[in-house]
């Protein structure tokens, strides 16, 4: 019996490191399933939130080029001709040669 049951044993062996392995090789494989879809969802979760970062830089920058416009179009009126006569009569009460001046008085 002694050989019969040692005979057993070898044959068991083999099966449950067989067994063993093949557990060892779905767990590995479940864990790199779990690790590649962790990094998957952030990736993911991450473009999100670059994406908005993108939409807010993309209205600043909407705003800033309407400030621009604006800041030109200043400039180009502060150099005219209208904005000088205008400061020049509002301001120190300037006019042209041949205009004349009436003071209403009440």
């Amino acid at each position: 019996m002694d050989k019969k049951s040692s005979n057993s044993q070898k044959q068991k062996r083999p099966l449950r490191t067989k067994a063993l392995w093949h557990l060892l090789r779905l767990t590995l494989i479940a864990v790199i399933i779990a690790g590649t879809g962790v990094l998957v969802f952030n990736t993911l979760d991450r473009i999100a939130d670059v994406e908005a970062e993108t939409a807010v830089i993309e209205a600043q920058i909407r705003i800033q080029e309407n400030i621009r416009a604006d800041i030109e179009d200043e400039a180009a009126f502060v150099q005219s001709r209208e904005f000088i006569e205008r400061i020049a009569r509002n301001w120190f009460g300037l006019v042209h040669r041949d205009e004349i001046i009436f003071i209403m008085v009440d």
